[in-house]
């Protein structure tokens, strides 16, 4: 609405409204950690458990991939083997 109440050529009004959301964009993901925070702390949790979940789910995140590569990698090392006779 505001896009078509402000005097000038569209294009300057659209550059200027697309800043505007691009901006509250970048301000609303670098602040989710506090936010996430703040939030579980409003909700009777203690301080720091939306960064100990986060990294013991990143941790397991890890721990399934290195389980997946490590078996990529015997059958890779496998195929090698059986096509070249070592």
């Amino acid at each position: 609405m505001l896009l078509l109440a402000v005097p000038g050529p569209f294009w300057i009004r659209g550059t200027a409204a697309l800043g505007g959301v691009l901006l509250g964009l970048v301000f609303s993901l670098a602040y989710m950690p506090e936010t996430t925070e703040h939030r579980l702390v409003e909700a009777g949790h203690p301080a720091g458990t939306a960064v100990r979940t986060h990294e013991a789910a990143q941790r397991e995140r890890q721990e399934a991939e290195s389980v997946l590569r490590r078996a990529a990698a015997t059958r890779r090392a496998q195929r090698y083997r059986d096509r070249h006779g070592r």
